[in-house]
Parts: structure tokens; C-alpha cells; sequence
């Protein structure tokens, strides 16, 4: 089972986060965590027919989303052996990371860092190399992780932007105790679906 984890915020992009989601994979459960505040006026209602989506409504005092994860962290149980992936509500899940949650679903390895591309675009953002799990160099969509680690750590300075570097080099520490994996050729999007990307 794979776990995604949105928070969320741009309703009018959930027709498409969803369809990249359904249409490559069956075994899922979504989360959907709002928080405080929310854009566009889309109803969503639609998302709810569907059994494998969950929805949450938490307050929240900043704009990132960390309290969300965080939420997902502490307050949902999953399975040790399942998977989890940072979905923001402007992105789209990619066949690389599908065909990656498959080939490792039941495997030994607790993380996999994927490469990043920018937006929809073909630009390489960030590396899946093994040095990158730190503050700067790895995006919270950067990375799929086991529920047995993802449990451990709560995402620091949710105040921040750059929280999920932090998260990152958190995460860094437990390498002799977990495995690790890194892909260079594989890749995960960053803001997709936003017509700027920072």
C-alpha cells in the first residue's frame, strides 16, 4: 500500500493531482489534510466516492504545509511496511515513482530519493544522489518512505519553508538503521501544475 499525503489547499487542482494517482495505481489510500486556508472554488466532492481517499480538516497558522504532514505523521496509523509520499496539492505523481513503490514494494529498503524535474518541464531541479538528503539540496516530493521510518520523525521549524531540508537531514541520521536507495535517473515533479516555479 502506498500512502499519499496532501495537503491541501488548491482545490481547483484535484481533478488533475487525482487522475495522475487512479489512473497508474490501484493499492492507495489519499489523504487530504486542510488546513486554515484554502484557494479556488472547485467542488471536490466527487473525490469522496471514492473509498481510498481520506479527508481531514486541522487548523493550521502556516502557509507550507509541514503541520499537515505532521499531522499525517502522529495522528494516522498506517502499516510499518507501507509506503508514504509527500504529495503537494500542485504536483502530479509520476510512472517513475509508481514503477519505483512496485519494483520496491516488498523489498528490505525503507527510502528511495528520486532526481526532480522542474514544473512540467524537462529541467533537472534536484538529484537523487547519496549526499543529498540535507537542508538544500532535497524537496519534501523528493523522497517515498516507509511508514516504520516516516513514524520516527516529525517534519522541524514548521514556521519555515525549508522545514523538509531539516526533515531531510533528520532522516539522514537513521541510514545505518534503515536502507536507503537513490536514483539519479528517476524522477519526481516540483510544482507541476504551478504556473510559477520557484
Amino acid at each position: 500500500m502506498i500512502h499519499f499525503v496532501t495537503p491541501l489547499y488548491r482545490y481547483n487542482n484535484m481533478k488533475i493531482v487525482y487522475s495522475t494517482i487512479k489512473n497508474q495505481i490501484e493499492d492507495f489510500t489519499w489523504h487530504l489534510i486542510e488546513g486554515s486556508n484554502k484557494i479556488g472554488e472547485e467542488s471536490i466532492e466527487f473525490l469522496f466516492e471514492d473509498k481510498r481517499i481520506m479527508y481531514y480538516k486541522i487548523p493550521t497558522y502556516y502557509p507550507w504545509g509541514h503541520e499537515q504532514r505532521n499531522h499525517f505523521i502522529t495522528s494516522i496509523n498506517c502499516k510499518d511496511e507501507d509506503w508514504c509520499y509527500f504529495l503537494d496539492d500542485d504536483n502530479v505523481v509520476t510512472w517513475d515513482l509508481i514503477n519505483t513503490y512496485n519494483e520496491e514494494k516488498n523489498t528490505n529498503i525503507d527510502l528511495v530519493l528520486f532526481s526532480q524535474k522542474q514544473g512540467l518541464t524537462e529541467k533537472d531541479r534536484l538529484w537523487g544522489y547519496d549526499d543529498r538528503l540535507k537542508l538544500g539540496t532535497c524537496d519534501i516530493g523528493s523522497f517515498l518512505i516507509r511508514y516504520n521510518l516516516i513514524k520516527k520523525i516529525l517534519i522541524p521549524y514548521t514556521k519555515y519553508r525549508n522545514a523538509d531540508g531539516h526533515y531531510a537531514a533528520q532522516i539522514n541520521e537513521y541510514r545505518g538503521e534503515h536502507n536507503f536507495k537513490f536514483y539519479s535517473d528517476r524522477y519526481v515533479r516540483y510544482n507541476a501544475l504551478s504556473l510559477e516555479i520557484v
